[in-house]
């Protein structure tokens, strides 16, 4: 037999000119995936609150924002470890790891403290256990872990099916033990050192860890199959000039020329990586998802939107698709697919649409005046017309504290250079907050500011009022924005939106309009022709 070199290796040879989650199919529904409903009185994180045994755990959960989210409708089961197997030691370890991945620019959901601590013990959905439980269940973080009548993951459920309004809670003698991959099997995992499982042995991977980053797979794993599409040298060139263009930093960022170097060719090759195994449930000639994918119930959570598909390709064998035209060169563990053309559509993959949430701490920057109010967030409630129409069912109320107009400072994160926009401020009715409000228009107006090449906060011309539609849901248009730096990864956001109150104090007195503004959110849309 030929001895084969695995994808991994063969990248080092040819095509690339470089230096496991669960999917569901591609055409189910929102109503088939997700669903809220009312179990019980208090929340998830109400519950845990005023369980002393969780409080280790729970203050992991706030410190890496996780009390919005299970505080809030969505509902989950989790499986909190009790302090005496999650000391104060563990829990400053990996609040430690969060602040550091954060700083360093690691995006929410592949922060290692979320990923393999968070999400390891956080399920989609309220599972409970009877007597015939014995299953494996599916946690945020796409690991399958073991569910029976008496344990979790082999830790002994100490308290179990603790119903209530957003899901269950169930409290876990033992930490779920995060696996990393099939190279970790053998390994014996021993305590936590720095938010993250050390293992006792000394079992040897090989791995390239920039590839298996951007394109979350292990290319050297033979139990793993992958096609991967690559580009040739001449192809390499043309989309790196381009690329590149999207990623100018000013001149007082202190990594530029590192950042300028990786993100364009990081930007090549994410979403370009398909796991065989994953996708064989499913007609590929139909659609395919990359190991960059995320699950149709997880895509509400990541991306804002169930709706959204980024790096899931459709009919990726047909005239125009990522596959046509290819030339397949068989490895050990898979197939190199070579293309001399590239019909992989940025706006799915790295190019995708900024959604600021308005009920964020991430979006809000500054009251921009003493004349207005702190943001007060709020969220939308079952039974409300509004639920599930709104952004995380949360937003923001921006209101003046006297009879002046409110000003509001935003953050916009991961804005890309040289790149048009179309901006949408998403505008709510009064009726979302009190279904018997009378409804009302608010006039507001907008000013962008960002950093030109050498690091100066400058500004965009104010725009006109808008005067959204005061009776619904209103997506405004309020104008389409090029910018000269990008600020993708940067801790600190450069682009920033101020939102101005323009309502007049006649408008007010006549009982025609309102000074308060309800926000969903912060839409910066890619306009490629």
């Amino acid at each position: 037999m030929r001895n084969m070199k695995s994808i991994g290796k063969a990248l080092l040879c040819v095509a690339l000119p470089l230096g496991g989650a669960l999917f569901h199919s591609c055409s189910d529904t929102w109503d088939d995936h997700y669903r809220t409903e009312v179990l019980g009185d208090g929340t998830l994180w109400q519950a845990m609150a005023n369980d002393s045994e969780l409080s280790n755990f729970q203050v992991v959960l706030k410190a890496c924002g996780y009390e919005p989210v299970l505080d809030g409708s969505q509902v989950f089961t989790v499986f909190a470890p009790v302090n005496s197997s999650f000391t104060e030691e563990m829990r400053d370890s990996v609040i430690s790891l969060y602040n550091a991945e954060k700083a360093a620019g690691v995006k929410e959901l592949r922060n290692r403290a979320v990923k393999e601590f968070i999400m390891n013990h956080v399920a989609l959905y309220n599972y409970s256990v009877s007597s015939l439980t014995n299953d494996s269940i599916v946690m945020m973080n796409g690991k399958y872990v073991l569910l029976t009548d008496k344990t979790f993951e082999g830790g002994t459920l100490l308290n179990k099916n603790v119903i209530t309004s957003n899901g269950v809670l169930f409290e876990v003698s033992d930490l779920a033990v995060y696996q990393r991959g099939l190279q970790n099997l053998a390994s014996v995992p021993g305590e936590i050192v720095n938010g993250k499982t050390q293992y006792l042995d000394s079992v040897t991977e090989f791995e390239n860890e920039l590839l298996s980053d951007m394109m979350e797979a292990d290319l050297n794993d033979e139990d793993s199959i992958y096609w991967l599409l690559a580009p040739t040298n001449e192809v390499w060139s043309t989309l790196l000039n381009e690329y590149q263009t999207y990623y100018q930093y000013d001149a007082k960022v202190a990594t530029r020329d590192s950042l300028m170097f990786n993100y364009p060719r990081r930007a090549i090759v994410e979403g370009t990586t398909f796991s065989v195994i994953a996708n064989s449930k499913y007609d590929v000639n139909d659609s395919i998802l990359s190991t960059r994918a995320y699950p149709y119930d997880m895509r509400r959570y990541a991306w804002g939107s169930s709706d959204l598909k980024y790096y899931q390709f459709d009919q990726p064998f047909a005239d125009g698709g990522i596959f046509d035209g290819t030339t397949d060169f068989a490895c050990s563990n898979g197939v190199v697919k070579k293309t001399d053309t590239w019909n992989v559509d940025k706006t799915n993959t790295f190019m995708k649409a900024i959604v600021m949430e308005g009920a964020s701490n991430k979006t809000f920057d500054s009251v921009y005046s003493v004349n207005t109010r702190d943001p007060k967030y709020e969220y939308v409630p079952a039974g409300n017309p509004y639920y599930n129409k709104v952004y995380n069912n949360s937003y923001v109320v921006i209101a003046p504290t006297s009879t002046s107009n409110f000003q509001v400072l935003f953050d916009v994160r991961n804005v890309l250079s040289n790149v048009p926009y179309d901006v949408y401020v998403v505008a709510l009715p009064l009726t979302v907050q009190d279904t018997l409000a009378t409804p009302l228009p608010t006039d507001f107006r907008v000013t962008v500011k960002y950093h030109d090449e050498t690091g100066k906060e400058v500004s965009f011309a104010a725009t006109k009022a808008f005067t959204p539609d005061h009776t619904r849901i209103d997506t405004v248009h309020v104008g389409t924005y090029t910018f000269p730096t990008c600020s993708y990864g940067l801790s600190d956001a450069q682009v920033k939106m101020l939102v101005e109150g323009r309502t007049s104090a006649s408008k007010v007195r006549q009982g025609t309009a309102t000074k308060t503004l309800l926000m969903d959110c912060i839409i910066f849309k890619p306009k490629v022709d």
